[in-house]
C-alpha cells in the first residue's frame, strides 16, 4: 500500500494498521500548492533530485524534484540526544539531518506501488474552496483520491476514483464528536 497524505493522517493510519513506512510523505505535511502540483506530476517526479534543508528555527523540509516541499514536522534537532529518542511522536536526535536522509532514500527504495493520495483539506496548509474546486476539475483521476473536507461543493464532482468524506464538527451537545458521511462517486 502506498498512502500519500499532505499531513500526518497517512502515518496515523500507517501506525494504527502496523504497516511498514512506504513513502516519505508520512509524518510530514505539505502546503496545498506544492501537494496539488505533486499529484498531477507524479509520474514524473525524479525522487532522487531533493535536497534538505532547515528554516532559521531549525525546522527541516524535503524538497523534490521541485514539486514538493515536505515540512518534516516531527523531526527535532536535539544537541543532547547522540541516539535517537522517540518520544510523544516526536524524535530527537543530534544528527537529525543524516536520520532524515537516510529515511527519505529508505521510503523512496520501498515506494513500489502506484499511490492513493489523501488530501485532508481542513487540517492543511493554504486549502481552500477555491483551489479544492480548481483542482478538482482539473485532475485527470489517474489515481484515486480520499478527500477528507468540510466543502460540500466537492460532493459536485462525480470520478469513480474520487472519495469525499465530508467531516463536520457538531455542536457541542453532541460531546463534540464527529459526524462523518462518506460518498463513493461513480460516473
Amino acid at each position: 500500500m502506498n498512502l500519500v497524505a499532505n499531513n500526518c493522517v497517512g502515518g496515523c493510519f500507517y501506525k494504527d494498521e502496523n504497516l511498514q513506512y512506504t513513502n516519505p510523505f508520512i509524518w510530514t505535511a505539505v502546503h496545498a500548492p506544492y501537494f496539488l502540483k505533486g499529484i498531477k506530476n507524479w509520474d514524473n517526479i525524479d525522487w532522487l533530485n531533493y535536497e534538505i534543508y532547515k528554516d532559521k528555527d531549525w525546522n527541516f523540509f524535503i524538497k523534490i524534484d521541485d514539486t514538493f516541499i515536505l515540512k518534516c514536522v516531527h523531526f527535532i534537532f536535539s544537541p543532547h540526544d547522540s541516539t535517537i529518542r522517540k518520544a510523544n511522536g516526536m524524535i530527537y536526535y543530534n544528527k537529525i539531518w543524516e536520520y532524515i536522509n537516510d529515511t527519505y532514500l529508505k521510503r523512496i527504495e520501498r515506494m513500489k506501488e502506484s499511490p492513493i493520495f489523501i488530501i485532508d483539506w481542513e487540517k492543511c496548509l493554504d486549502f481552500t474552496e477555491e483551489n479544492q474546486n480548481e483542482f478538482l476539475n482539473s485532475y485527470d483521476f489517474k489515481y484515486p483520491i480520499i478527500l477528507i473536507t468540510n466543502l460540500h461543493s466537492a460532493l459536485q464532482f462525480k470520478n469513480d476514483k474520487l472519495y469525499v468524506i465530508i467531516d463536520e464538527h457538531v455542536s457541542s451537545q453532541s460531546n463534540g464528536a464527529t459526524e462523518i458521511q462518506t460518498r463513493n462517486h461513480k460516473k
